[in-house]
């Protein structure tokens, strides 16, 4: 990954928001490419104790390569912001269709599609020795063809953390499996 700053991209509309930033749609000004930008914002994730879990998923998403979950492009930081640059997926999430359509309206072929697209890849976080515990509609972005892809992989904690509680885990769990 090469290393680049805000000034590498230009910024458009905002695409979703969280707990701790938003999320934009950036183009690369060299390249005319588009993808998405979560910006975490640092006094946020200071006062809420997440700047490790945040950096923790940089190094989750740069460890992936799926056709099943967004893909890492770039990350860097600003004076405020941590920013992953990530797939751009222009269909929406998986709420938003559910909810435009209406469950009954749903093909069963869609839904199936959906599933197994979905299965793949939490099975390939799965082959990394990640579990991920944050499978909802608003989690699964589509492309513009339909496609799906897992997103948001939440705040994982490090296989140290297993002997806790399920109250007490967060969204993702990370497991060193041991072969």
């Amino acid at each position: 990954m090469q290393p680049v700053s805000d000034k590498y991209f230009t910024e458009f509309r905002v695409l979703g928001k969280g707990g701790f930033g938003e999320v934009c749609a950036v183009q690369v000004k060299n390249t005319g490419k588009m993808y998405a930008c979560k910006k975490l914002d640092k006094k946020r994730l200071k006062k809420k104790n997440g700047e490790k879990m945040a950096l923790l998923e940089k190094e989750i998403l740069e460890r992936i390569s799926s056709p099943f979950i967004v893909s890492l492009a770039y990350a860097f930081e600003s004076k405020s912001h941590l920013c992953l640059v990530m797939s751009l997926m222009n269909g929406g999430d998986l709420k938003f269709h559910i909810y435009s359509v209406g469950t009954r309206s749903l093909a069963m072929s869609r839904v199936v599609f959906y599933s197994a697209q979905m299965t793949c890849g939490v099975l390939h976080l799965h082959s990394l020795g990640i579990v991920y515990r944050d499978l909802k509609p608003e989690n699964v972005l589509l492309d513009d063809v339909g496609n799906c892809r897992l997103s948001d992989l939440g705040w994982p904690c490090r296989s140290r953390m297993a002997g806790l509680s399920p109250r007490r885990l967060e969204p993702m769990v990370i497991w060193r499996l041991k072969s």
